[in-house]
């Protein structure tokens, strides 16, 4: 519960019941003054005067919880809402869920490098909550089961156990913080029945006959015998489909044909809504020998947004054959990211549709290379703010987004060859006077006389740039032509007068 400022000691959530306005929510405040949930509101007053009362309203505090789990993808892979929470936000009953079912889960399987110590990296989350007054209790332990348990039935706000003592940090909680239906627990009361150490007593095999398989899978679920899953929270920009296996995949192409149902799915979502993407994540959990998890992450970065099935698994089963896979595979999750809407374009009025096909070809040819060859190893050529010419135009990776519309209108309208060569070639001329554009040249063997030319320009280093080579000779640039009406861009050096041939227009 989320502490809205100090005016208030207390803070209640209430909501109209039979009539009668009751406490549905309470801070640990309240709870140590005495106010508990099902109260008056009048009572609660009564107990706690200074109290601020708040309209109780699940679906605004569901998205407020959603929004924090997209959060701690600041510290886990995997983020995401409890499956109770989340199954009773589909059907439409937050109302009727207990407040103890209302958490999050953070998968941190993997991050040992990042967080070593764990109850640091605990007390770190704990510090940022209550920086924004939210009240919160933290467990880590081996499964989600007995992480949700220690976190509600705890002793201490963090909680940090290992699987090897798992059962002993159990042993003496509540069979309440086994996530047990309440008739179920009322049942195990009357006889006797109170913690989990009491239920470790009881043959196994008479426990699913007398009290329900509910009562076997909760208990394996806390102790990590049996995988449960969570509902990982993905973005509004952001669709994902995920598949658990039964039985774990081994090997390359198993992978391949599971991503490609994934993906069948996901496209088809994202089509129905009218969606495309431009950018896809594939994670995959992996079972080690050792019984601890990794996950291996890809992303699939498209040229643009697409909606074509075919290209798009293409480019996914190149990223999966550039893993190393290793261990058994166990789920794969499939993200599309960067989401926009597909666009109804018409090419012309006639109809013709062979500009927008080659655009699409171009764009599905940029995407195959980069996961073959990787998105750095393919490069652009993109203009860059110089006055230098062999420095006004600079190679770039093809995934970088340069905003060239920017860099072309600020850039100068000096008349430029558009062919410039690598690097300035030296020449032999005949200049008549000083100062002036030559009358004869000779470049790579060959003879130039030449009939007019324009200059000088002087171009010098650019002292606010900080170049290893900025020592650059200050150059006079002429333009000339030949008997033949080819133009040429030439250039003396100031000290040495020494002449260069840079570029050409064709």
């Amino acid at each position: 519960m989320k502490n809205h400022g100090n005016t208030h000691t207390c803070v209640l959530l209430s909501a109209e019941e039979k009539q009668q306005a009751v406490v549905k929510r309470c801070c640990n405040h309240a709870a140590a003054q005495g106010v508990r949930e099902g109260m008056s509101i009048a009572l609660a007053r009564a107990i706690s005067p200074n109290s601020l009362i708040l309209s109780f309203s699940p679906e605004r505090d569901f998205k407020a919880l959603y929004q924090l789990a997209l959060q701690g993808f600041r510290y886990s892979p995997m983020s995401g809402i409890e499956q109770e929470c989340w199954k009773a936000y589909i059907d439409k009953t937050l109302q009727k869920l207990p407040a103890h079912f209302w958490g999050l889960v953070f998968d941190i399987t993997g991050t040992q490098k990042l967080y070593p110590n764990k109850v640091t990296f605990a007390e770190k989350i704990l510090q940022k909550l209550d920086s924004s007054g939210i009240q919160a209790r933290i467990a880590i332990a081996p499964s989600i089961g007995a992480a949700w348990a220690l976190s509600r039935w705890g002793s201490n706000d963090i909680t940090v156990t290992q699987r090897t003592s798992l059962k002993t940090t159990l042993a003496k909680l509540p069979i309440q913080s086994l996530r047990l239906e309440s008739a179920t627990c009322e049942i195990l009361n009357s006889l006797g029945i109170y913690q989990i150490q009491d239920i470790e007593k009881l043959p196994r095999k008479s426990l699913g006959i007398r009290f329900g398989m509910q009562l076997l899978k909760r208990l394996d679920q806390a102790y990590g015998y049996m995988e449960e899953p969570f509902h990982i929270a993905v973005s509004r920009k952001s669709l994902a489909v995920k598949k658990v296996f039964e039985t774990y995949l081994s090997d390359k192409e198993q992978v391949k044909r599971a991503v490609y149902i994934l993906c069948e799915q996901l496209i088809l979502k994202l089509y129905e809504q009218g969606k495309r993407a431009g950018l896809f994540r594939l994670i995959i959990e992996i079972n080690r020998i050792n019984e601890s998890k990794i996950y291996e992450t890809r992303e699939a970065s498209l040229h643009s947004a697409s909606e074509n099935i075919s290209h798009i698994i293409s480019i996914i089963e190149a990223l999966i054959d550039s893993m190393r896979i290793w261990g058994n595979i166990s789920a794969i999750c499939l993200v599309a990211l960067n989401i926009e809407a597909i666009r109804n374009v018409q090419a012309n009025f006639s109809g013709d549709e062979n500009e927008i096909l080659s655009a699409r070809h171009a764009a599905e040819f940029l995407d195959t290379m980069n996961a073959r060859v990787g998105s750095k190893n393919i490069q652009r050529a993109v203009l860059h703010q110089s006055y230098i010419p062999e420095r006004a135009c600079v190679l770039e990776p093809l995934n970088q987004q340069t905003k060239n519309d920017e860099i072309v209108s600020s850039y100068p309208h000096f008349d430029r060859p558009p062919l410039l060569l690598p690097r300035p070639e030296l020449l032999q001329v005949l200049s008549l006077l000083p100062d002036h554009p030559p009358s004869r040249m000779q470049w790579r063997g060959q003879a130039y006389k030449l009939s007019q030319g324009f200059g000088p320009e002087r171009i010098s280093a650019e002292w606010w740039n900080t170049y290893a080579d900025n020592q650059l000779e200050e150059r006079d640039y002429f333009k000339v032509q030949d008997e033949k009406g080819r133009w040429f861009w030439v250039f003396r050096l100031k000290t040495s007068q020494q002449w260069f041939m840079h570029g050409m227009w064709i």
